[in-house]
């Protein structure tokens, strides 16, 4: 019944050797808190290749400021659009008043409803697993030894225990660690693109659902003035100054204008449906506040711009995973670098009477497999990663020339409509109209100066809308103030 306490002094014994093996790297596995409050992440200062940006959750935040849904909401400024249920209330119950949202708000729904910034989250919480695992250093085994037991009659033969541990050479786990950081880094920066494409999904949607209410508007104000036409037609007609044909043209056109209103309601329901799923969800809690778009945007000039789309999330993004890749090539070249595999065993030889302790020491002789073909695929790896920071600008470029050639259109158009169209549209209108009441002419001439003053109206408020979106994507890709 020794057995026990020679088992125990034994591996005491060989721990002892793998401790003194083990301490020969120390294992320092970085880690990265998340901050007591969210805040924008600043645009960083200095290259790649230092520790990456903090969390996710610290960059999927509200761009405007933290105390902004905190301010009071303005009366009467811009049009308040809710689709609320309504139900009968007693004397001394107060009617609830509809809670409309607003931009800053849906985007605040956005960070916390939309899938795509949940996966982005989940995918970085991802890379951070592996970096952990990839500073951990291989387990030692423990085990049990028995040799020439009942080598002859009523003999226990050797009994007792060991340890082996395999030591990492070659600087394998340090270069592993900086791999999986560097993933880390590329994962939180693409999270961050994702966040910054969220946004600018929903600003479009939402600028493209004040659009459709600024259309409705116009169509309103179309078939208003076609039906102001059509009274004055009549009493003209009544009194014999023009003919009953140009009541019946009228009419057609106030049934056709009554179409297109219907056609921009719709095309409400349709937008605040899209803004809706922009967000993340299949139904907004409460209406859409939204207000008068100006018709100025203060954005920098392109060369501005693109210098800051050159340090953008999507570029840095693509600089991590080149990093990243360059890192496993060096893992996959010191990968065949012998471990070495120690094994201690301590043991009481019954026979004998007598203590036993015995090492063993092996390495793996890299004599076929070199790890030839992880290196050839690193290599490619890198190759195409490298090539991908390149295409990361390129497309950036691309998206920002077409962002401002949009934006820089729409400028022009809404300047021109402002100084010029919509003012001899209403000019025109009104001489054609006086001409027509005092000589009974150019009837055809009153249809067409009302079509173009309300098409021109639709046009500038269709054209204030695509500068918005514009501006949005201008935002996304150069990313002022990260």
């Amino acid at each position: 019944m020794r057995v026990m306490p020679l088992l125990a002094r034994s591996l005491v014994f060989a721990g002892g050797v793998c401790a003194v093996g083990c301490a020969s790297e120390q294992i320092e596995v970085p880690t990265y808190p998340l901050p007591a409050s969210a805040a924008v992440t600043p645009r960083p200062t200095s290259p790649l290749g230092q520790a990456p940006p903090a969390p996710l959750r610290s960059r999927l935040v509200n761009p405007l400021p933290s105390n902004v849904l905190n301010e009071p909401r303005p009366q009467g400024s811009g049009v308040e659009v809710a689709l609320v249920s309504t139900r009968q209330v007693s004397d001394t119950q107060p009617a609830p008043q509809p809670t409309n949202t607003r931009l800053d708000e849906l985007l605040e729904l956005a960070r916390t409803h939309n899938p795509d910034l949940a996966v982005a989250t989940a995918r970085v919480e991802e890379a951070r697993g592996r970096m952990i695992q990839a500073g951990l250093y291989p387990n030692p085994t423990l085990g049990y030894s028995g040799n020439q037991i009942n080598d002859g009659p009523g003999t226990g033969g050797q009994q007792g225990g060991f340890v082996s541990q395999e030591f990492v050479t070659g600087g394998k786990l340090k270069i592993a660690r900086e791999a999986a950081r560097l993933g880390v880094t590329a994962a939180d920066w693409h999270a961050a693109s994702k966040w910054f494409d969220t946004a600018a999904r929903v600003k479009s949607a939402y600028y493209e659902y004040a659009t459709a209410l600024a259309v409705l508007r116009e169509t309103e104000r179309m078939a208003e003035l076609f039906t102001e036409a059509l009274k004055r037609t009549e009493k003209l007609a009544a009194g014999g100054r023009v003919d009953s044909y140009d009541v019946s043209r009228l009419k057609i056109e106030v049934t056709q204008t009554a179409n297109r209103v219907g056609a921009a309601h719709q095309r409400v329901a349709a937008t605040k449906r899209l803004l809706a799923i922009a967000v993340g969800m299949d139904q907004l809690p409460d209406g859409v506040a939204t207000e008068e778009l100006p018709d100025v945007a203060q954005i920098p000039a392109f060369d501005e711009a693109a210098s800051l789309a050159g340090r953008s999330s999507f570029v840095l993004g693509a600089e991590a995973e080149a990093d990243q890749a360059r890192e496993e090539l060096r893992q996959a070249e010191v990968k065949p670098i012998p471990n070495v595999h120690v094994m201690a065993i301590g043991a009481h030889d019954f026979v004998s009477r007598a203590p036993q302790a015995s090492v063993q020491v092996g390495v793996p002789l890299p004599v076929w497999d070199r790890n030839q073909g992880n290196i050839l695929s690193a290599k490619y790896r890198l190759q195409s990663a490298t090539a991908s920071v390149e295409q990361a600008r390129l497309r950036v470029n691309e998206r920002l020339t077409h962002a401002y050639q949009r934006y820089e259109n729409a400028r022009r158009q809404l300047d021109l409509y402002k100084t010029k169209v919509l003012p001899d549209a209403a000019a025109a209108l009104m001489q054609i109209d006086k001409v027509y009441e005092a000589k009974g002419e150019r009837f055809f001439d009153t249809l067409d100066a009302r079509r173009v003053l309300a098409q021109a109206r639709i046009d500038y408020a269709q054209t204030l809308g695509d500068l918005w979106s514009a501006v949005a994507e201008i935002e996304t890709i150069a990313q002022f103030g990260r």
